[in-house]
């Protein structure tokens, strides 16, 4: 499962919702979490956790993140590739796992 590939990654967090509450909460909990842990950071990554993003995606943004601080950067997923999963695919792995979200953290 993706997110357990992210947890071995240095300074990632996983923080997780036991039942699905929509990307909007999950987003206030990230946000939150970083607040009450009074956490000094310079760059801050979110994705979902459902399968539909690839780690190394994920770490390429870090790398160009770097080079642009107090900057917002969002990724584009390419639809015209082959390994995109489907729509109804995404759906049944949303379906049959809790809901997880995660973010890095960079000093």
């Amino acid at each position: 499962m993706f997110s357990q590939s992210v947890v071995v990654i240095p300074a990632c967090q996983l923080l997780v919702h036991e039942v699905n509450r929509g990307k909007g909460r999950a987003l206030k909990t990230a946000f939150s979490y970083i607040k009450e842990q009074q956490l000094a950071v310079k760059t801050i990554v979110t994705a979902d956790a459902d399968g539909q993003h690839a780690a190394e995606d994920v770490m390429a943004l870090i790398t160009v993140a770097k080079d642009y601080p107090n900057t917002i950067l969002l990724g584009v997923r390419d639809f015209d590739q082959d390994n995109v999963p489907s729509k109804n695919d995404l759906n049944k792995l949303k379906n049959q796992n809790a809901e997880a979200f995660w973010f890095f953290l960079f000093p």
